[in-house]
């Protein structure tokens, strides 16, 4: 989460929203903590899981090491550029081709050499390597849309009907909170899915009656998700509605 706009202590923000997960929607999750929302994303996949983490900019030195046993490794060992946000099968194999293995060593890669082989992708993933990310973080009061999404990039691939439901209740609460927010019903769901082959799919279902509530738009999502999901054929890396 970027934390630029919290008044109070970040740190027990983020442990008051980790708790209210775990008590009601009943599992475990990562939160990274920093200035902008690529770094946020990285320090959320830190090692040990369930837990804080930050990673902030003058942090990167150090964090950037692999965390996979709970401690830091050597320098040599650099976290794999595939770790990195906005970094799939695809852009990782024109990295490797580039002879770019470490996300250190995109960091420090000639940057119009990058965005000659992957045009403005090279650009975003370099600043992002750099931890550098100007994206706005948009607030609003009041909801002047048709329709509200969220969505979420899985860093493994998905293969059972169970594991997906849980991050679809995820992403459910928080849109739900967001009608909620904004005085606005739902009465329309849709599930939209991206495997990881990179192919995309969607269902869509109606609900009964409009409503903000997150049970009842999560039994549409459920029931949309169990018709569209095509999890015979394919695993999920991405998934949004």
């Amino acid at each position: 989460m970027d934390c630029t706009h919290f008044k109070e202590d970040y740190k027990i923000m983020a442990m008051r929203i980790k708790m209210r997960i775990s008590q009601e929607l009943g599992f475990n999750t990562n939160i990274g903590i920093s200035t902008n929302k690529p770094l946020a994303k990285m320090a959320s996949d830190f090692k040990p899981k369930n837990t804080v983490h930050t990673l902030f900019k003058d942090e990167m030195s150090l964090k950037m090491c692999t965390y996979k046993k709970g401690s830091y490794a050597a320098i040599k060992n650099l976290l794999p550029v595939r770790d990195l946000f906005m970094v799939g099968r695809a852009s990782e194999a024109k990295l490797h081709k580039l002879n770019i293995h470490t996300i250190g060593e995109l960091a420090k890669f000639d940057v119009n050499l990058l965005i000659s082989k992957l045009d403005s992708h090279g650009k975003l993933i370099y600043e992002y390597a750099n931890g550098r990310d100007n994206s706005e973080i948009r607030k609003s009061n009041y909801l002047e849309v048709k329709g509200i999404g969220n969505s979420t990039t899985i860093s493994y691939d998905i293969e059972n009907r169970e594991e997906a439901l849980k991050v679809l209740l995820s992403l459910t609460e928080s849109v739900s909170m967001r009608l909620r927010e904004g005085k606005s019903l739902c009465g329309l769901v849709v599930v939209s899915i991206k495997t990881n082959e990179f192919t995309y799919y969607s269902h869509q279902k109606p609900l009964n009656n409009f409503t903000d509530s997150t049970n009842i738009i999560f039994e549409g999502i459920k029931e949309a998700f169990k018709e569209g999901w095509r999890g015979k054929d394919k695993t999920i890396r991405c998934k949004a509605y």
